[in-house]
């Protein structure tokens, strides 16, 4: 398998990046040569704390550990103290200690969306692909400019702002996987996958809902700082197609060898 992966992500407007609390795997755009390949994003929910470094622990592990979905959040669960004890020390050496305010909400935990996407080759230009998914961050798959699927999510009038989350303090594992949902297919030479988190994800089914092709669009960004995607996405906001909220994009063009 060829694939050429891209990222393009930008905080919502008024923020800086360091507010920025989505998240992706790989982290680094290019090219790789392998029989397996896995990507992810996830979208923390910024009403908790420290939500984007849940989010970033999600998606490490579920792409780093070749687990599957339950396995995968036990584990992030399982890693999140250590997580929580490097962010108190640093805290502690800036000279910033946790506030007594803040102390509910690290109780509470950090929560995110997850959605994970797994390709295997069966030959070099064929294979096999499977989506996993919990919350409103959305995978699309497009061939010879047609959108073959949408998923978890396959209309824009679906979204709403209670989706469901993983949660860094998992106390009900099997009510947290309820909400686990997968889907499969089959790729081949010169399909493109989209990994998107929720306002990207909105803003592309109400585009292709109305007959438009907004894999075009997405096409044309390359990762860099200067590609083009903050202006882009500052446009569609004004215009109030793209909700004001992070925007992340992870593009994978499967090329011929």
């Amino acid at each position: 398998m060829h694939a050429a992966v891209t990222t393009s992500w930008l905080p919502r407007a008024g923020s800086d990046p360091q507010q920025y609390e989505d998240a992706f795997y790989p982290t680094v755009s290019g090219t790789r040569h392998a029989h397996r390949l896995r990507l992810a994003v996830a979208d923390g929910a910024s009403e908790s704390m420290l939500a984007g470094r849940w989010a970033n622990l999600l998606v490490r592990t579920w792409c780093r550990g070749g687990r599957r979905m339950p396995a995968a959040i036990a584990a992030a669960a399982a890693a999140w103290e250590d997580e929580l004890a490097v962010y108190l020390d640093g805290r502690r050496r800036s000279h910033r200690p946790v506030q007594w305010f803040e102390e509910p909400g690290l109780q509470r935990g950090a929560f995110s969306t997850l959605l994970g996407l797994a390709l295997a080759s069966t030959t070099p230009s064929t294979g096999s692909w499977q989506a996993v998914s919990l919350g409103d961050s959305c995978l699309f798959h497009v061939r010879e400019g047609a959108l073959l699927t949408a998923f978890p999510i396959e209309t824009a009038g679906r979204f709403d702002s209670h989706p469901k989350l993983v949660p860094s303090r998992v106390t009900d594992h099997p009510a947290v996987l309820a909400g686990v949902e997968e889907a499969w297919g089959e790729w081949r030479t010169g399909d493109t996958f989209f990994l998107t988190t929720d306002a990207v994800a909105a803003w592309f089914l109400q585009s292709s809902g109305s007959g438009g092709a907004p894999w075009e669009a997405l096409a044309g960004f390359d990762g860099s700082e200067d590609d083009g995607f903050a202006s882009w996405a500052a446009a569609q906001r004004t215009a109030g197609a793209l909700r004001n909220d992070d925007a992340t994009v992870v593009r994978v063009e499967l090329r011929q060898v």
